[in-house]
């Protein structure tokens, strides 16, 4: 584990698994306090109590703006702050065309 991170605070949208979940798994270990914020209330309170080192679980869908903001409110509110923001959401399907 690294420090490089250190003193900074991390918030990854889609957080809960995945790529999401990788991102904030590193962003962790190098220090960094990490918001993990996915729309499975369930799965992103979890993968947070699995990362542990002071990772906080946020159930909202940044697609909306009122719950992107509040997210980012609630970061900086129990973190102290906001130094990256990873943008890792998506739906994966197909499209009508």
């Amino acid at each position: 584990m690294s420090e490089r991170l250190a003193g900074k605070v991390a918030a990854v949208a889609g957080g809960a698994r995945g790529n999401g979940c990788a991102f904030a798994e590193a962003f962790a270990a190098e220090g960094a306090r990490v918001a993990l914020i996915d729309i499975d209330g369930e799965a992103v309170e979890r993968t947070a109590a699995e990362i542990g080192l002071g990772t906080i679980g946020l159930h909202g869908d940044v697609t909306i703006a009122a719950d992107a903001v509040r997210m980012v409110e609630r970061t900086v509110a129990a973190l102290g702050g906001l130094d990256i923001f990873v943008n890792n959401a998506g739906v994966i399907g197909r499209m009508g065309f």
